[in-house]
């Protein structure tokens, strides 16, 4: 979900150009989800400087500096490095919808979302196993609220840039960061109400993405093959 990519380019999912009656739904949806990343995006800042100013009472500076470093990081460069196979996917993706071969570009389109999806799981998994296998009792709470904003943040970000720029890959962005998001805040729920847990970590961010990944790659496939 880097901004300088992804996986199709064509006018037929430009914000503003989707007009028809059988399009309207999915550009409401996208709307909402855009909507609710924003608000998200918004609180996590918020909920960020407190858990950083909590940490910092509490005297535990490494989660506050290992977070900044991963949070400009991510949102930067490595992402956007880490993410570009799917770029190399998307712009084959493209070529074959130019040259008229629709349904010889769907496998490329299904491919450079599942790649993402499969990062977006990956990357916040980690954050999540690093941030609970370096806390105490003391600093859960602020650590697994600052791992929120490291973890989602990058992404929330890119995907808002794309659709500020008007990015054709706007929507499909915005639709799996919110995805992300929900998946990660049920993942801190059930910590909070049980404890860390690599399995739970692992399973509610991976099948949550898979399953956005599938669901908004058909949706892409369908928008393709009119």
């Amino acid at each position: 979900m880097t901004p300088h990519k992804k996986h199709f380019s064509t006018k037929r999912e430009e914000p503003g150009r989707l007009s028809n009656s059988g399009r309207q739904p999915l550009n409401n949806f996208a709307s909402i989800c855009s909507k609710f990343v924003r608000t998200v995006q918004g609180l996590s800042i918020f909920a960020g400087a407190i858990s950083i100013f909590w940490l910092a009472i509490l005297g535990d500076w490494g989660p506050i500096v290992y977070g900044v470093a991963l949070l400009i990081a991510g949102a930067r460069f490595l992402l956007m490095l880490l993410d570009l196979p799917a770029v190399g996917l998307g712009l084959i993706c493209t070529v074959l919808i130019r040259s008229r071969f629709k349904i010889g570009a769907i496998p490329f389109l299904f491919l450079g979302r599942l790649y993402t999806a499969v990062l977006m799981a990956a990357w916040c998994t980690i954050i999540y196993l690093y941030f609970m296998d370096n806390t105490s009792d003391r600093t859960a709470v602020p650590s697994l609220i600052w791992s929120f904003v490291v973890a989602t943040g990058p992404w929330a970000h890119m995907a808002l840039w794309q659709e500020r720029h008007g990015d054709p890959p706007a929507a499909s962005g915005v639709m799996e960061v919110m995805a992300l998001q929900a998946a990660y805040l049920v993942l801190m729920m059930i910590t909070i109400g049980w404890a860390a847990n690599p399995l739970a970590a692992t399973a509610v961010l991976s099948s949550v993405m898979l399953l956005t990944s599938s669901l908004v790659s058909a949706r892409n496939a369908k928008i393709i093959m009119r």
